[in-house]
């Protein structure tokens, strides 16, 4: 279901300056509150909800592009620092 934010995320951020390749997985969980638009469910009922992201990029050894990816991720997901991490890989 969050395949296709996934994908999306990890495109946006692949064209980030020295990113380079950019894999993102995302956690989500069930939200409590009745919610619309985007990430809503089909049937209303709650949304699946970002709750925590990896992102593995080529480009995560430098800790300048590292530190822009984690603020990225935390922006488009909506996420605190905490419930992120990239990592390097992807060579």
């Amino acid at each position: 279901k969050n395949r296709s934010l996934e994908v999306r995320t990890s495109e946006v951020l692949s064209q980030m300056e020295g990113a380079g390749k950019v894999e993102v997985a995302i956690m989500t969980r069930k939200s409590e509150a009745q919610s619309q638009g985007l990430l809503s469910g089909k049937n209303g009922d709650g949304a699946e909800i970002p709750c925590g992201a990896i992102a593995v990029a080529q480009g995560a050894d430098d800790p300048l592009v590292r530190m822009q990816l984690e603020q990225a991720l935390c922006a488009l997901l909506g996420l605190p620092i905490s419930a992120v991490s990239v990592v390097t890989g992807g060579k």
